[in-house]
């Protein structure tokens, strides 16, 4: 059923190694949503000419036809004008619909047979991964994250369980008068349409872009305290930090932040949060570090074999966590410190990193893009003190 589009996809992983800077490109990969468009989305948060060219995939994909009145007439919708499509993302569109009853909402809609499309593409990577097995130091890790990455996206498919995620992160903020979740319309979602009321507002690279440095501050700020503050009261993470998932709202002299879209997301078992904290927060030693490492999915061959460096790698990898004053990202160079570290002698196999961390690291790299790119230094261990006091600590 869907041969066309992998040989597409094929073709199209083809040209992206050849040029990102593509207007034709870009519009390719919005054509075919699902992983194409997410992957230009994610290429977004990486400074460079390629970002600013991908920046229309966060939200301006190619629209679907869908009909919506209909759609509405099934839901029991009567809008008062005619539906406006807003917005075209990977998964589904969002049409603004104003209403007498619920006032201005915000419809998503799935796209027609996407998750049959993602399990097309994972099967695409697949292929792929395994062909280039052979030349690579650990195919199967490789393998590994593909599998991963499509389970992942596979979920986003799941209104159900993005509205159950949706309605937990609402209550969760609804006391905070600064970071806002769009209140779900539960009665009109189901497996096909997700509900919200709708928000108005600014997105956030466009609200940084055109801040004064007071203000970007205060930007980042809740974005930052939005992220952390959901993985030490739920043991979650928002795990698609582009800009189009978040609306600047509020006045110029006091930004409030509106998050979006709550599909792709990844939630810690207790034990996996608590020691990711700990390490997070330096609250353990290098035999407590092995322990923590292992239960977020490190195999015992990488501990025993990085043992002698461990503790520098990981010193390196939560640097901004670890320095108690306001962070220059200038001086980070991750990928230097790493590799420089990894040379220091002859290992015998990669130091890979597994899924639940690099999920981590994601939403830590959407972080760091916001900082680094606008120039803000900005205190992440003292701020993260200040929410660990008020969410008591560890979960138990």
């Amino acid at each position: 059923m869907y041969y066309l589009r992998s040989l597409k996809l094929l073709l199209l992983l083809l040209r992206l190694q050849r040029n990102l800077h593509s207007g034709q490109l870009v519009n390719s990969l919005g054509e075919f949503h699902g992983f194409p468009q997410k992957l230009g989305q994610h290429l977004t948060l990486y400074e460079g000419e390629a970002s600013q060219v991908l920046q229309t995939l966060c939200n301006q994909g190619t629209s679907e036809f869908r009909d919506i009145s209909s759609i509405l007439a099934e839901l029991g919708v009567a809008p008062v004008t005619a539906p406006q499509n807003i917005s075209q993302a990977s998964i589904g569109q969002v049409f603004r619909v104003q209403t007498r009853e619920y006032g201005d909402i915000a419809v998503k809609l799935k796209y027609p047979h996407i998750a049959g499309k993602l399990g097309s593409d994972s099967k695409v990577l697949r292929a792929v991964a395994y062909l280039a097995k052979p030349f690579l130091p650990n195919g199967n890790y490789l393998l590994d994250t593909i599998a991963f990455i499509s389970g992942k996206l596979l979920e986003e498919c799941d209104y159900h369980e993005e509205l159950h995620t949706q309605t937990r992160v609402f209550q969760t903020f609804a006391a905070d008068s600064h970071i806002h979740v769009p209140r779900p319309i539960t009665a009109l979602c189901n497996s096909e349409v997700l509900v919200s009321q709708w928000v108005n507002g600014v997105f956030l690279e466009e609200a940084l872009a055109n801040a004064a440095c007071e203000q970007k501050l205060q930007i980042y700020d809740l974005l930052w305290n939005f992220e952390l503050q959901l993985f030490w009261r739920l043991g979650m993470i928002h795990a698609d930090p582009h800009q189009g998932n978040f609306l600047v709202t509020g006045t110029r002299q006091t930004p409030e932040l509106t998050i979006l879209d709550f599909g792709s997301k990844l939630e810690f078992t207790t034990e996996q949060r608590n020691c990711l904290a700990a390490i997070v927060m330096r609250a353990c030693d290098l035999s407590q570090l092995n322990k923590h490492l292992r239960v977020l999915g490190f195999g015992d061959e990488v501990l025993a074999e990085y043992q002698p460096v461990l503790g520098d790698i990981i010193t390196v990898m939560f640097e901004p966590f670890y320095a108690d004053a306001d962070y220059d990202f200038r001086s980070w160079r991750l990928a230097y410190k790493i590799n420089t570290i990894l040379s220091s002698a002859n290992f015998h196999q990669p130091f890979t990193i597994p899924p639940v961390l690099l999920t981590f690291l994601r939403m830590v790299h959407g972080l760091y893009y916001y900082a680094q790119k606008h120039r803000l230094a900005y205190n992440w261990r003292r701020n993260m003190l200040k929410i660990t006091d008020k969410s008591g600590g560890l979960c138990t």
